[in-house]
C-alpha cells in the first residue's frame, strides 16, 4: 500500500504542477519564426527542448505538460487531432513512456533544470 500511496502523491503533484503552469501561462500564438527551439515559443513559462524529438513533437510535449487535450493541442498548433495522437505516440515510443502524465512530468522536470 505505501507504494500505491506514493504513486498517488506523485500523480497529485503532477496535476498540481500542470494546473499551476496552465493558469500562469496565457495562450499564445503557435506560429514560430522557424527557430530550432520553437517549443519555448508556445508557452513562455515552460522552456523545454529535447533533441531526440522533432520540433513539432517538442511543441506537443509542452502542450501536454500544460494539461491541454488532444483537441486543444490540435487547435493551437493548427494540425489535426489524429496528427496530435501520432506525435504523442512517437513521443511515448522515443522516450519509453507509458502515458501522457509521464510526458508532462518529464517536460516539467526538464524545464525546471534550465
Amino acid at each position: 500500500m505505501p507504494a500505491a500511496r506514493a504513486a498517488n502523491d506523485a500523480r497529485a503533484q503532477v496535476r498540481i504542477s500542470i494546473v499551476a503552469a496552465r493558469a500562469a501561462a496565457p495562450r499564445a500564438s503557435t506560429k514560430s519564426a522557424g527557430t530550432r527551439c520553437a517549443a519555448s515559443v508556445d508557452d513562455s513559462s515552460i522552456s523545454f527542448y529535447d533533441e531526440a524529438l522533432t520540433d513539432t513533437e517538442n511543441r506537443v510535449a509542452v502542450a501536454v505538460s500544460r494539461g491541454l487535450s488532444n483537441k486543444e493541442i490540435a487547435t493551437e498548433l493548427e494540425i489535426s487531432v489524429r496528427t496530435v495522437e501520432n506525435h504523442i505516440s512517437h513521443i511515448l515510443d522515443k522516450k519509453g513512456f507509458n502515458n501522457r502524465v509521464e510526458i508532462a512530468r518529464y517536460v516539467l522536470s526538464k524545464s525546471e533544470d534550465r
